[in-house]
């Protein structure tokens, strides 16, 4: 699997070797304004808190599930297809409530910073699963595939190649991209999700790549090319998480912090929320990982080796240039001059 970072569509030379997968540097930084990514041998996985489910159709069972979001209190939503239901879980995973959903199709989840519940084509949901809105939530989102809440409650979804806005409110602010390879353009995006600083990550998974945007929707950068990425979603601090199998977690400052599960998790998709957890979903189980510090982040792990930088042998006569010649005819004389 080969990735690798282009800010601003320009390839970078500086490669580093994750767990097989070939990474080149830069990453966020681009966008976030932090210096770029170090060049590392190995990344470690990070550390599973606890699972939770079994395979059924009763209340806590999956039978298989479509995306999981984790609340500000901590507390799990799961989507599951099967029966085109939506569960609600307390923090240590055990059951709560399901939402009676107006239809019977149940996908993509979100929990916005207030608490309450966004579901794609059904609407929003109070944190006690009551219906609130079925008016704006089901129009914007209904017959898209993707949906993300960001910190001051704009909603951003994804599909039919386009990448939709919206105001807190639920009214329509602006779309952006078509279908297309360029920058700027995508593919049958995964999911979207809001940088702190406002910018728009996308998971355009047709283009095997992840593509940047500036809050207004313009073209920003590519992070990350070279693989289908499923998804990506960015934590409270800038933290962004990518991938499908497995997924990756890289710091603030774009380096990469840990592998989010093994290459034969079948997580279909992780989020990071507001809590600094990391919960993923697959199959007819869920996967809570212990969480990371926000300052942890900021630098590369223990177990990372970076290699040192060697500087440039420089000759005893100095660095060039020595002037203009001439520096006279020869000959200078016999040695020793």
């Amino acid at each position: 699997m080969l990735i690798s970072a282009y800010p601003h569509g320009v390839p970078l030379g500086s490669m580093l070797t994750v767990a097989g997968a070939v990474v080149a540097a830069a990453a966020v930084a681009a966008v976030v304004g932090l210096p770029p990514v170090h060049a590392a041998d190995a990344v470690p996985e990070q550390s599973i808190n606890f699972t939770f489910g079994v395979l059924g159709r009763d209340d806590g069972e999956f039978s298989g599930i479509v995306d999981v979001a984790i609340g500000p209190d901590g507390r799990i939503v799961v989507s599951d297809r099967a029966g085109s239901r939506v569960q609600v879980f307390h923090p240590n995973g055990t059951f709560a409530f399901r939402l009676s959903l107006p239809s019977i199709y149940g996908g993509d989840v979100d929990v916005g910073p207030d608490g309450h519940i966004f579901v794609v084509g059904q609407g929003v949901f109070h944190p006690n699963g009551t219906l609130v809105d079925r008016g704006h939530g089901v129009v914007y989102l209904q017959g898209y595939d993707s949906v993300d809440v960001g910190p001051d409650g704009r909603v951003v979804s994804t599909g039919d190649h386009r990448v939709q806005v919206f105001h807190p409110n639920g009214t329509f602010a602006f779309s952006f991209s078509d279908l297309g390879e360029g920058h700027g353009e995508v593919n049958h995006p995964g999911g979207a999700a809001f940088h702190p600083n406002g910018s728009i990550f996308v998971a355009d998974g047709g283009n095997n790549r992840v593509q940047v945007f500036h809050p207004n929707g313009t073209f920003a950068s590519v992070m990350l090319a070279g693989d289908f990425f499923r998804d990506v979603d960015v934590g409270p601090s800038g933290e962004v998480l990518v991938g499908k199998w497995p997924w990756w977690l890289f710091a603030p400052n774009g380096s990469i912090v840990a592998r989010v599960g093994s290459p034969g998790s079948d997580f279909n998709n992780c989020d990071m929320g507001w809590t600094r957890m990391i919960v993923c979903g697959g199959g007819h189980g869920v996967t809570v990982f212990n969480g990371f510090a926000a300052d942890a982040v900021l630098r590369p792990p223990v177990d990372v080796k970076v290699p040192p930088e060697v500087p440039p042998e420089v000759p005893p006569w100095g660095e060039p240039p020595w002037g203009e010649p001439p520096w006279g005819e020869p000959p200078w004389g016999e040695p020793p001059w």
